[in-house]
């Protein structure tokens, strides 16, 4: 049996002794990946900052949950920008992979 399946059983235990709520398969993190690739697919050339996309995906989590709304967001960045005068905290280009650390580009 191939090393990563046999630590994946491992870790789960045979069925009769594992916990009603332990995953036996990726079925789960499919469906959340059925939802979020079409909007993630146009981008799979420019992803390459880590923060970024981390940020994209942070964005794409209420929409999966069924909570995103245009009138919640609208209201949660404008009461941002007036508490902080009109202006972003950080610079266009602020989010960016310090050099030396690892990107998503490989």
């Amino acid at each position: 049996m191939d090393p990563i399946i046999q630590d994946q059983f491992g870790r789960t235990g045979p069925p009769g002794m594992r916990l009603p709520d332990t995953p036996v398969s990726t079925g789960g993190l499919e469906a959340i990946f059925k939802h979020i690739e079409p909007v993630l697919k146009p981008h799979r050339y420019g992803l390459k900052n880590r923060k970024r996309a981390n940020r994209l995906l942070m964005l794409l989590m209420p929409e999966h949950g069924g909570q995103a709304s245009e009138v919640v967001y609208r209201s949660i960045i404008r009461d941002w920008l007036l508490a902080n005068g009109g202006v972003p905290a950080i610079t266009r280009r602020g989010v960016v992979d310090p050099l030396g650390s690892p990107s998503l580009r490989r």
